[in-house]
């Protein structure tokens, strides 16, 4: 009798990479992304490494990339070669008027879940606590970013 054992059914990732920049909080279970790129940048260049040695990543490269949304999709297949999984990274580059922020941080520190088109985030500050550094990075360098608060 002979026993094969198939290989790893692992299919996740352990990073993706847009621009050499590592996505933002970036989960293998979560499959949704966004990646940014400035105004003046018409390519983006995926990369992503599989968490398992033996697994194939395809849906990586440089792609040109239009103002606005950029859906691209990244799959990793299992070792197994049947177990495969799909993570959708959408490249923004902004529209040449976007308002919008590319990052923002607290104490330096990016904000968890971080999206363009979010305008409202809730955190919690411990009570001894008395001041916050709020960061703001505008798309456009012709932004200018101003607060209260």
């Amino acid at each position: 009798m002979t026993i094969t054992r198939g290989g790893s059914t692992d299919s996740s990732l352990s990073d993706i990479k847009v621009n050499g920049v590592s996505l933002t909080d970036f989960d293998p279970d979560k499959i949704y992304y966004y990646g940014y790129v400035d105004y003046d940048d018409t390519t983006a260049a995926i990369t992503a490494t599989a968490t398992v040695s033996g697994a194939t990543v395809t849906g990586t490269g440089t792609f040109s990339v239009n103002a606005g949304e950029n859906l691209h999709y990244v799959t990793v297949t299992a070792p197994d070669g049947v177990t495969k999984t799909s993570y959708r990274v959408t490249i923004v580059r902004p529209l040449s008027t976007w308002p919008h922020l590319k990052n923002l941080t607290l104490d330096g520190i990016t904000i968890e879940n971080f999206a363009y088109h979010n305008y409202e985030y809730v955190t919690k500050l411990a009570s001894t606590k008395t001041s916050v550094t709020i960061g703001a990075t505008p798309f456009n360098s012709s932004t200018t970013v101003t607060g209260t608060g």
